[in-house]
């Protein structure tokens, strides 16, 4: 119980996210910036630039990169990901995001990725439901060219379903669709 009302009241929570909490507070105050949250948030708690550790771990051993020229090479021409640009958007915003976390990438080249890959959801969806579903396909399509089961397959498509029902009733009311990106 004492845990329940600890984080109710923020207390107990890992102080790397606690000042990602506080610096993703500021970041909502620009809609750029509330846009690319609410991309991210299909996978994140938080932003990852604001999370140096989880973002290192990332950017170094999910992706491979342990430079600033492999993440701009990698992220030179986008991710093709069978053809899902919800989940390829998704990957770019995050890593140009987390390479700012890991101290690759400086704060301002960071927001200026990720608002690309934000354009380029804009395009291609009509909505955040829309782009939620594509972001699911683009992850199954990836997790079962890795050979993961088919029971695990559909375990992840029951919790991504179930996000995007969450998220539409949560962070997307507050992110309008039409957001001008710039």
């Amino acid at each position: 119980m004492l845990g329940w009302l600890q984080s109710l009241f923020g207390g107990g929570e890992d102080p790397e996210a606690k000042g990602a909490r506080a610096k993703m507070a500021i970041d909502r105050k620009d809609p750029r910036k509330l846009f690319v949250w609410g991309m991210l948030c299909v996978s994140n708690e938080h932003d990852p630039g604001w999370k140096p550790t989880y973002s290192k771990t990332a950017v170094t051993e999910w992706y491979g990169i342990q430079s600033k020229q492999q993440l701009l090479a990698q992220t030179a021409d986008g991710f093709r990901a069978g053809g899902h640009p919800g989940y390829d958007q998704f990957r770019m915003a995050f890593l140009a995001r987390a390479g700012f976390g890991a101290g690759l990438l400086t704060e301002e080249e960071s927001w200026a990725r990720a608002f690309v890959a934000a354009r380029a959801v804009q395009g291609a969806y009509d909505g955040w439901k829309a782009y939620a579903e594509g972001y699911r396909d683009g992850h199954l399509a990836y997790r079962t060219s890795m050979g993961d089961a088919p029971a695990q397959i559909a375990q992840y498509r029951k919790n991504l379903d179930g996000m995007i029902v969450e998220k539409q009733r949560t962070v997307w009311v507050a992110v309008p669709w039409s957001t001008d990106l710039g």
